[in-house]
C-alpha cells in the first residue's frame, strides 16, 4: 500500500512544519491552560474555606467543661458501730442490708458476769427506792406508795423487778400498819379495863362512905345511951372499930383509885408513845437507806455503762453495711469495726477525684451534673447538683502515688425524687455507686482553644529579661 502525500493546498499544509496535529488529541497549549484554571479554582475554594473556618472559629462559642469520676455517699459518711470493750460475739441481731432504728441492738457480747453484778446492784438500788418511797408514805401517812420518779427512765425488763421491790414494800406498810393498829387497840383495851376498875371503885368508894356516916351516927346514939347507962363500952368501942375499918377502906379504895387512873395515863402515852416512836424509827431508817442508796447508785451506773458495752447500739436509723461481725462465739477486739449504718434518709453525696490541672477551675457553688454508670443499658436523666467544698490541699493515695484533690458535689434529695420519677430508678442510687461528674466551666470560641496553647508559649519568648 502506497501512501498519499498531502498536496500544499491542503488545510494540513498551511500548519506549522513543526506542528502534527493529530484528530482528537488537545494541544499541550491548551492543557496548560486548564491546569492553572484548576489550580486557581482549588486555591481560591481553600482560600474560600480557610477564610470561613477562621470566621466560624472566631465566632462559634463551645462550652468547656471538667470531666471526672466519683462514687454515692451519704453526707456525714456511713456511722461506723465500734465496741468500745470487746469480748466474745453472743448474738448478733441483723443481717447485712437489714434497716435498723437508732438504739436497736445489732450485737451482744457474752455478759455473764457483768450482767450478775449488774442485777445484784440494780435489785438493791431498787429495794432501798421502793423503801425509801414506803417510808415517806408512812411519815406522811398517805394511803398508797407513790412510785419513785426515778423509775420512769428504766426498761421493760428493770421496770419488772422494780416492780416486784414496790410491791414487797407495800406489803410492809399494810403489815407495819396493821401491827401498829394492833398494838394501839391492846393498849386502848387495857386503858378500858382501867376505866372499868376505877368506875368499880368508885361505887365501893360509894358505898363506904354510906356506911361510915351510918356507923357515924349508930355510934352517937350508942354513946349517948352508955353516958346514961344503957349501952355497955364494948358496944362503943366495937362501933368505933367498925369506923376506923370503914375510914381505911375509903382510904385505901381512893389509892387505888389513884392508881389506877395513873395506869390508865401511863397506857394512853404507850399509844402515842407508839406513833412516836414508828416515826422515829422510820426517820432513823430513812437516813439509813439512803445513805446506803447515795454509795450504791455510782456502782450501779457504773455496772450498767460495763453491761452497755456488751451491747452494740446502732448510733442512727439506716441501713446496714459492711458487716464484720457474722460469728457467734468469735471474738472481737475493742475498738474494732462491727459494721456500718447508712444513715437513712441522708442527703446523697458524690466525692470525686480531681486532677491537679483541673482544680484551680472549680470552686465551691458551682453546678455539676452526676450520670450513673452503673446502670447498664439504662439512660438516666443527669443529676443537678452543686459542689459544696474543695480540699484545701491535694490528697496523695498511698498504693498508687497519684495526687490530686478532693470535690464534693452535694445532691438534693427532691433532686433524686425528680430523677427517679422520671427513669424509674426507685432505691437504686446507693451509696457506692459510681458515678460520672460534668462542671461546665464556660463558653469559648473554638479560634482562642487552638491559639490559646500557642500565646501560652510565646507569652514568656516574649518578655524582655
Amino acid at each position: 500500500m502506497t501512501a498519499s502525500v498531502p498536496s500544499m493546498d491542503s488545510p494540513l499544509a498551511a500548519a506549522s512544519p513543526r506542528t502534527l496535529i493529530v484528530p482528537g488529541k488537545a494541544s499541550p497549549s491548551r492543557n496548560r491552560h486548564d491546569a492553572r484554571v484548576e489550580m486557581k479554582a482549588g486555591a481560591a475554594i481553600i482560600a474560600l474555606f480557610a477564610v470561613g473556618f477562621l470566621g466560624w472559629s472566631a465566632f462559634a462559642r463551645l462550652d468547656s467543661a471538667v470531666h471526672v469520676a466519683g462514687v454515692v455517699r451519704v453526707a456525714g459518711n456511713a456511722q461506723l458501730v465500734q465496741n468500745r470493750a470487746g469480748g466474745i460475739i453472743s448474738a448478733i441481731r441483723v443481717h447485712e442490708g437489714d434497716s435498723v432504728r437508732a438504739g436497736d441492738i445489732l450485737v451482744e457480747f457474752a455478759t455473764t458476769e457483768a450482767l450478775a453484778q449488774e442485777r445484784s446492784l440494780a435489785s438493791r438500788v431498787f429495794g432501798l427506792q421502793a423503801e425509801i418511797a414506803r417510808i415517806n408514805t408512812e411519815q406522811a401517812g398517805a394511803a398508797q406508795i407513790a412510785v419513785p420518779v426515778e423509775w420512769n427512765a428504766l426498761d421493760s425488763d428493770e421496770r419488772a423487778d422494780a416492780d416486784r421491790a414496790l410491791s414487797r414494800e407495800r406489803g410492809n406498810l399494810s403489815a407495819k400498819r396493821a401491827l401498829l393498829v394492833s398494838e394501839q387497840a391492846v393498849l386502848r383495851e387495857r386503858v378500858a379495863q382501867v376505866g372499868n376498875q376505877i368506875d368499880g371503885y368508885r361505887e365501893r368508894q360509894k358505898s363506904n362512905v354510906r356506911q361510915n356516916a351510918l356507923n357515924k351516927d349508930e355510934l352517937t346514939g350508942i354513946q349517948s345511951l352508955f353516958e346514961r347507962g344503957y349501952a355497955t363500952k364494948t358496944r362503943v368501942l366495937s362501933l368505933q372499930r367498925t369506923g376506923a375499918a370503914i375510914e381505911g377502906e375509903i382510904g385505901a379504895t381512893q389509892a387505888e383509885i389513884a392508881r389506877l387512873h395513873a395506869a390508865a395515863g401511863e397506857t394512853r402515852l404507850q399509844i402515842m408513845q407508839l406513833s412516836e416512836q414508828n416515826r422515829h424509827d422510820n426517820a432513823e431508817r430513812l437516813r439509813t437507806a439512803q445513805t446506803e442508796l447515795d454509795s450504791l447508785l455510782p456502782q450501779w451506773k457504773a455496772a450498767r455503762e460495763q453491761l452497755a458495752l456488751s451491747r452494740a447500739r446502732a448510733p442512727v436509723s439506716g441501713t446496714v453495711m459492711g458487716l464484720v461481725a457474722n460469728t457467734v462465739g468469735g471474738v472481737a477486739t475493742p475498738g474494732q469495726k462491727l459494721m456500718e449504718i447508712v444513715p437513712k434518709d441522708g442527703t446523697l453525696e458524690v466525692e470525686a477525684q480531681v486532677s491537679l490541672a483541673d482544680a484551680n477551675d472549680l470552686k465551691p457553688g458551682q453546678k455539676a451534673d452526676v450520670r450513673l454508670t452503673s446502670l447498664r443499658g439504662r439512660t438516666l436523666p443527669a443529676l443537678h447538683g452543686r459542689i459544696a467544698r474543695v480540699s484545701a490541699d491535694a490528697v496523695s493515695d498511698e498504693r498508687s502515688g497519684r495526687s490530686y484533690f478532693t470535690a464534693v458535689v452535694r445532691i438534693p434529695r427532691a433532686e433524686l425524687d425528680r430523677v427517679s420519677r422520671e427513669a424509674g430508678i426507685g432505691g437504686t442510687v446507693r451509696p457506692g455507686t459510681p458515678v460520672d461528674v460534668t462542671v461546665p466551666l464556660g463558653a469559648r470560641t473554638a479560634l482562642q482553644y487552638w491559639i490559646g496553647p500557642l500565646t501560652n508559649r510565646l507569652r514568656p519568648a516574649l518578655t524582655e529579661q
